[in-house]
């Protein structure tokens, strides 16, 4: 059986070997404790990025294997939001498939549709690169001219995810520039793996951002 292969999230957060990996003693006694077969995708990435802090515990969390729960005996709940307001789970009768359908819940209501865990995975890890990349900036409602900037200049990715209506774009994987939107704004949040690459992404803007981390290192 291959590996599977998280490209993706392994170039944006340059991981080259397993080393942040949980054992496989970790997933046998989390199937054991709770009578089941984790889905192979799952149990790959926890194999392969379980214990990576950036990727896992910057924002949005992954549940670790030996906390995985099930939800009112119908959804294996593997994922939470920062704030614990909306979770992502499993349903029961799909753990037997590799790659199962994700479901979200908003504050504990009905069950909606997320992806296929492969995608969820991976827009999950995009989503915690804007908090997780070391310079980042933030620009809270912007302007339609800035918002036709971005989807210009820069590539829009396959990648979205429901929570915030979050749309991703870059042309490398040194940096990730996101919507998040509401039904009334558009907010902009931009990180790069290097002081560089902020400023150069900023220049391409020339926005006056509510937030910036090259000023908060500069002051």
């Amino acid at each position: 059986m291959t590996t599977v292969d998280f490209k993706k999230i392994r170039e944006l957060y340059d991981i080259w070997d397993n080393s942040f990996g949980v054992s496989d003693n970790e997933i046998a006694l989390c199937e054991t404790r709770l009578s089941i077969k984790l889905p192979r995708l799952l149990k790959e990435y926890y194999l392969q990025f379980g214990n990576h802090k950036k990727l896992n515990q910057t924002q949005d969390k992954p549940i670790a294997p030996q906390n995985l729960y099930f939800k009112q005996g119908e959804k294996l709940i593997f994922y939470i939001e920062n704030q614990g307001n909306v979770i992502w789970g499993i349903d029961r009768h799909d753990l037997y498939l590799e790659n199962p359908p994700v479901f979200i819940s908003f504050e504990e209501g009905s069950w909606t549709l997320e992806d296929n865990l492969d995608k969820f995975l991976t827009s999950m890890a995009y989503l915690q690169s804007i908090f997780a990349f070391p310079f980042n900036a933030n620009a809270i409602d912007i302007s339609y001219e800035t918002e036709k900037t971005v989807r210009s200049t820069w590539k829009k990715s396959d990648i979205s995810i429901k929570i915030w209506n979050a749309e991703f774009f870059q042309n490398s994987y040194n940096e990730v520039l996101a919507f998040l939107k509401s039904d009334t704004q558009i907010d902009l949040f931009v990180a790069a793996k290097t002081q560089i690459g902020l400023k150069n992404i900023n220049a391409e803007l020339n926005l006056d951002w509510d937030y910036n981390s090259i000023d908060d290192q500069e002051s």
